[in-house]
C-alpha cells in the first residue's frame, strides 16, 4: 500500500510543479520516488542500532529485562498488518511477557525517530507507549 502512496504522491506533486516549469515536473517526481521510495529501506539497516539502543533505554527506564531482543526485519511478524513496508520492527522477550516495537513512521519509515511499543497480553496485542523522539509517552 505505501509504494503506492508513494507514486501518487511523487507524480501528482511532479505535475503539479510540472504546470510552473516543465523540466521541473519530471525532476520532482524523481526526487520524490528516490527519497521516500527508495531512501527509507537504504536506512532500515544502518538506522537499527540507534532503534536498539533506545529500546533498551525505554526497557531500563520501565524495569524490564529484556532477555531477547531481535530484529524482524522484512518479515513484520505480529505487526504486518500494523506497520508499513519501511518501518522496522523488533520483538522483544523479557521474563514473562514478549513486546512487539514498531520504528519509523508508516511513510518516512527510519528518517523518523517514532516508536510504538506493543504488549502481547492474551494472543492481542495492547498499545503501551509511543516514543517521538527522546520523550516517552504511555498511551
Amino acid at each position: 500500500m505505501r509504494p503506492f502512496i508513494v507514486l501518487i504522491i511523487s507524480v501528482t506533486l511532479g505535475k503539479l510543479a510540472y504546470v510552473f516549469s516543465p523540466s521541473l515536473g519530471n525532476n520532482v517526481i524523481v526526487a520524490l520516488l528516490a527519497l521516500l521510495g527508495v531512501v527509507p529501506y537504504l536506512l532500515m539497516p544502518i538506522r537499527s542500532e540507534f532503534f536498539k539502543a533506545q529500546i533498551l533505554q525505554w526497557a531500563k527506564q520501565n524495569d524490564i529485562g529484556v532477555l531477547r531482543l531481535e530484529s524482524r526485519g522484512f518479515s513484520k511478524g505480529r505487526l504486518f498488518w500494523r506497520v508499513s513496508d519501511a518501518q522496522s520492527v523488533f520483538y522483544v522477550t523479557s521474563r514473562e511477557v514478549t513486546y512487539w516495537v514498531a520504528c519509523g513512521s508508516w511513510l518516512l519509515g527510519s528518517y523518523s525517530r517514532k516508536l510504538i511499543i506493543y504488549k502481547e497480553v492474551g494472543g492481542a496485542l495492547d498499545l503501551i507507549a509511543a516514543f517521538d523522539g527522546d520523550s516517552c509517552q504511555a498511551e
